[in-house]
């Protein structure tokens, strides 16, 4: 599971449009806002952690980075066909082959006999 829920401290669904984030934000905001709760410790870390799902969830790249996030903690990354995160793994685990056979052929070629002077 991830770290922190950016969705459910904002009360959102993962379909929910960019204009329901902001929605959702500007509500929350004017409730947790520390001039509203003066001196509640709870408050204000609430909406710390409400300004920082927001910063993530308004911007498209760093949403799509957060869900990729969430399927791989759940799992998904596999059954849902994330190009990403399957080409990552398979360059993860082809470097030791692909090392391997580049260090094997750069050996081969270094046990070879020069070649001499014709006539030797």
């Amino acid at each position: 599971m991830a770290k922190n829920d950016y969705y459910g401290e904002l009360g959102l669904d993962r379909a929910d449009s960019a204009a329901a984030v902001k929605a959702a934000y500007r509500r929350l905001a004017k409730a947790l806002h520390p001039d509203v709760n003066p001196g509640n410790p709870l408050a204000e870390a609430s909406f710390k952690k409400l300004g920082e799902a927001y910063c993530t969830l308004h911007d498209e790249e760093k949403r799509a980075a957060y869900d990729r996030m969430l399927d791989v903690a759940a799992g998904q990354a596999w059954t849902s066909g994330s190009e990403l995160f399957a080409s990552a793994v398979f360059a993860w685990a082809a470097w030791p082959l692909a090392a391997a056979c580049m260090l094997s052929g750069a050996a081969q070629a270094w046990r070879r006999p020069a070649a001499g002077p014709p006539g030797r």
